[in-house]
């Protein structure tokens, strides 16, 4: 009888045990699947903060982009017009520079013509005293 009853015990003893380690391996996995959940929302919140600040940073540098080749084409149209300007002042001195080189060649040729003219009315007095 009583290797019967220290059986019985030590049977009930087991089954306490192993119940025991049910709940504790039940409860652990809740624990551990509340955990993973936790954990899940937290990763999904963050990588969603990730993805709008990604984002947020794309339009920033397609607006920054934009803004930078408005601009470039500004500069560069106003490149442009410096440069036909440029060449519109150098066309135009070199007008006045061979203008002036004519007028130059024209004045000195008029006052030669007036020298000999002058020249030639003294000889024509110094002929006419002589006279």
């Amino acid at each position: 009888l009583r290797k019967g009853r220290e059986y019985a015990v030590a049977w009930e003893l087991e089954v306490w045990k192993q119940a025991q380690e049910a709940k504790w391996t039940a409860s652990m996995r809740a624990r551990e699947s509340e955990r993973m959940a936790a954990l899940e929302g937290e990763w999904r919140r963050r990588e969603a903060q990730r993805e709008a600040e990604h984002r947020r940073a794309k339009e920033s540098c397609a607006a920054t982009e934009k803004r930078l080749a408005g601009a470039l084409a500004s500069v560069q149209e106003r490149e442009r017009r410096l440069i036909a300007a440029e060449e519109s002042l150098s066309v135009r001195r070199e007008a006045e520079r061979r203008e002036m080189a004519q007028r130059m060649s024209e004045a000195q040729h008029a006052v030669r013509r007036l020298q000999q003219e002058c020249e030639h009315q003294l000889e024509m007095e110094k002929g006419r005293a002589a006279d």
